[in-house]
């Protein structure tokens, strides 16, 4: 029984991986937002993406949005416009490549523009790039609004860094904890500590870069398979019932895996 429970407690890991459960508590655009701010007050926040304080007053009474305060939010916050409207996905926008090579054509696209900083956030035996680069933008009022872009790559290799090598991208590593890894590349490590986090990254050289190239493989995507991924879009859409009886589906699956694998084994000793 302690075999069977700890096989499937391995299968449902993946989805503990990336906090599906926090889903389960956030029913509305106005939960979706607290969890956005943090501990930070949201007339401050607001004011700080371009947003007037009645249009904060009522976006927290009424849950509704118009088109130009999400895009400020989704700009400002890297956050998925269809997880605020809709709870579907993650908060936060990243780019999951599956292979270096990926990562490499997703970076080829970033480097038409000029002025980003590199981050290569180092996990045991896992990688991800993060890149910032200052932008602003006018209110009605034209007011200037300073923000940093984030773009968050995961599994970029030696290809992918010796783009930013031959691109003369100012770099910097990173090192984190198992924890802070997952939720940064799995979309769940929002601007304020993710920006928080990168004012501790060591600068590197070209030297250091290319040492830093040639000592790693290229690393694996926390979840390499883009249909894991689709089915945890597909979970966090399930009711809470629903989400009841995939847990009850996947131990029973394992719990039949692991009395095949049993009886199969037997054979093979009888056949011996």
């Amino acid at each position: 029984m302690i075999h069977i429970v700890m096989y499937s407690l391995n299968v449902i890991q993946i989805f503990m991986n990336v906090k599906w459960w926090l889903h389960i508590f956030m029913k509305n655009l106005i939960d979706r937002l607290d969890f956005i701010l943090g501990d930070r007050k949201k007339h401050s926040w607001g004011n700080s993406i371009g947003l007037l304080r009645g249009t904060i007053d009522n976006l927290f009474k009424t849950g509704e949005a118009k088109g130009e305060t999400l895009a400020k939010i989704g700009r400002c916050e890297n956050t998925s416009i269809t997880w605020l409207l809709e709870g579907k996905g993650t908060p936060y926008l990243v780019a999951k490549c599956n292979s270096d090579d990926e990562a490499a054509d997703y970076l080829n696209g970033l480097l038409e523009e000029k002025g980003w900083l590199a981050y290569i956030c180092e996990a045991p035996d896992r990688n991800a790039l993060v890149l910032s680069l200052p932008a602003s933008f006018k209110t009605k009022k034209e007011e200037t609004i300073n923000f940093t872009v984030l773009e968050i790559i995961t599994s970029p290799g030696t290809k992918t860094l010796n783009r930013l090598k031959q691109a003369n991208i100012p770099s910097h590593t990173l090192s984190l904890n198992s924890d802070r890894f997952n939720r940064l590349s799995t979309g769940w490590m929002g601007n304020q500590e993710l920006l928080a986090l990168l004012t501790t990254a060591q600068q590197i050289n070209s030297v250091d870069l290319a040492l830093l190239i040639n000592s790693k493989p290229s690393p694996a995507s926390p979840i390499d398979d883009p249909r894991l991924w689709h089915m945890l879009d597909l979970y966090r859409a399930l009711t809470d019932s629903k989400r009841d009886e995939v847990i009850d589906s996947i131990e029973l699956i394992a719990a039949n895996a692991l009395n095949n694998d049993v009886i199969n084994r037997n054979e093979q000793k009888k056949a011996k």
